[in-house]
């Protein structure tokens, strides 16, 4: 039996569009495992965001306690000096 021109073409096509469906087949999964990926790496930076903010507006809140503060005392000095 002798294979002839178009007979091997149709084999490569054949064998092409099983290559390019097991391409897509994967290309779905690097899809969602990237996805997943992309979630994780969200969730990290959202816990060291808060790890980080959480110093941060602690010191915010004490440094306005301070300035609060400190306004106490310059506002008496000056409600002393209009009297």
């Amino acid at each position: 039996m002798q294979v002839s021109l178009p007979d091997i073409l149709i084999i490569v096509a054949i064998v092409a569009v099983l290559l390019l469906i097991v391409l897509l087949y994967h290309l779905i999964f690097v899809a969602v495992d990237l996805r997943k990926i992309m979630q994780r790496a969200d969730d990290i930076t959202k816990e060291v965001e808060s790890v980080v903010m959480k110093p941060l507006s602690i010191l915010e809140e004490s440094m306005g306690w301070i300035m609060e503060f400190m306004m106490s005392f310059t506002g008496d000095k000056e409600k002393k000096k209009h009297k």
